[in-house]
């Protein structure tokens, strides 16, 4: 771990149990320094430094008892190192949590009058709405917010209420600093209206939130967000993973799997808690396998209920509906619709209680690209014709008399066995023939 001397300035890099440190949490602006500008000494003039100095003296000045060291993410991690930048991100929580305190620099807010409580300019702090911000607003057992001057504004637990407006982050886990009950699904909505520069981070911004240690892979888009969950599921059998709003689904996705794309989907999903019995969740090749109660609606679409619901409602339970995406083994889609909140006494009424498989992640609309031609030929050419009379699919066949060709399109992944057939009459024996 890399601390900054708060008297020299200098990077010192510890192995074992670091020293006592503070940690400052901010938005990144113009002009930041990174790990290379101070261990190059290339740092005079940059609005970055002139943070970082100013963070040193406020932390002698704040602290009772002074540390002399203190740890930034824009320098303290060397980000041409791979190894070095996955290590910093997946322990980051850690260092936030084990930091003496927390001061967190609002570039936005300016707090003129420190005898009248902080305007509406502190909710509205940038601050409050990026990804990385989240897990530095509840690790920190001591957190200090200062304006754009490092004027002392409040504590987190003395402003937990007005946090809470601002995050939808609860006050009893803002003063308690204890996110261990919240389920997965409020862990998410806290997360649902934030935003990083790459879409990678909004999932590994979450890793210490969850408690998850997974490697970093920039190019892969919203597959990091998946990964996430699938290493949520392989330690916790919390259902409410799967209580998310599938009306939003993009309109390109042709089938709709449990897991989310991205955190937003749990907006509406604060108030789920996760009920303590529930059946064990594997993950295959398959999908997601679980043993869950269901039944068939009027439409046929199946209703499964999840073993959680509102919080404080003990009679409450969340239901799904979902569609039939294969028939052998059983692989069940989400059905474009938000989930529903119902009475434990549907319970009762549930057919069955069986196991199938969750498709994991959406399918999207198969562009049609590969093409397979048949050709054939006349024995006797004034005698013998061959008229196709059936085909199956029948958009996807195209046939040319004249090249005596018939062209079928295929679906561009070719993942999966494709079924089709071609019902030709025969002149010469007055009969039919297929080709399947």
């Amino acid at each position: 771990m890399k601390l900054i001397h708060i008297e020299n300035l200098d990077i010192q890099e510890f192995f074992d149990t670091p020293p006592p440190y503070a940690i400052l949490s901010h938005t990144w602006e113009k002009d930041e320094v990174t790990f290379h500008d101070v261990n190059q000494k290339q740092v005079d003039g940059k609005a970055g430094w002139i943070k970082i100095t100013s963070f040193c003296k406020i932390v002698n000045e704040y602290l009772l008892d002074p540390v002399k060291y203190v740890w930034v993410d824009t320098c303290c991690i060397d980000k041409s190192s791979s190894e070095e930048l996955s290590e910093g991100i997946n322990s980051m929580f850690r260092y936030y949590q084990e930091a003496v305190s927390c001061f967190v620099y609002l570039a936005d807010v300016v707090y003129s009058d420190p005898s009248k409580p902080v305007d509406l300019s502190f909710e509205r702090s940038r601050w409050f709405t990026r990804g990385w911000t989240l897990q530095e607003l509840i690790a920190p057992t001591d957190l200090i917010f200062f304006d754009k001057g490092w004027q002392r504004i409040e504590t987190k637990v003395n402003l937990a209420s007005r946090i809470y407006t601002a995050t939808n982050v609860d006050e009893i886990t803002l003063i308690s600093g204890d996110w261990s009950g919240a389920s997965i699904a409020r862990r998410m909505s806290w997360a649902s209206t934030r935003e990083t520069t790459r879409l990678e981070d909004i999932a590994y911004c979450l890793l210490g939130l969850f408690n998850v240690h997974m490697p970093l892979l920039y190019g892969e888009g919203s597959r990091a967000f998946i990964r996430l969950q699938e290493e949520i599921l392989r330690q916790t059998d919390d259902y409410s993973l799967f209580a998310w709003d599938a009306s939003q689904a993009e309109e390109n996705i042709a089938h709709i799997g449990v897991l989310a794309t991205h955190p937003r989907f749990f907006k509406d999903s604060g108030s789920i808690e996760a009920y303590p019995v529930a059946g064990p969740i594997s993950i295959s090749n398959l999908g997601i396998h679980a043993r869950l109660s269901f039944k068939k609606n009027a439409t046929g679409q199946t209703l499964v209920h999840l073993p959680c619901g509102f919080a404080g409602d003990v009679d409450s339970v969340v239901v799904l509906g979902l569609n039939l995406f294969q028939a052998e083994p059983v692989i069940l889609s989400r059905a474009r619709s938000k989930f529903r909140v119902s009475s434990t006494s549907e319970i009762l009424r549930l057919d069955h209680h069986s196991e199938f498989y969750l498709l994991r992640t959406s399918r999207a609309v198969q562009s049609m690209v590969s093409k397979c031609c048949l050709t054939y030929s006349y024995i006797r050419k004034d005698y013998d014709r061959f008229i196709p009379v059936r085909l199956h699919p029948r958009q996807m066949w195209a046939s040319n008399e004249s090249t005596r060709s018939m062209t079928l399109t295929l679906p561009a992944d070719g993942d999966r066995m494709f079924k089709a057939a071609a019902v030709f009459w025969c002149a010469a024996f007055e009969g039919c023939f297929a080709v399947i």
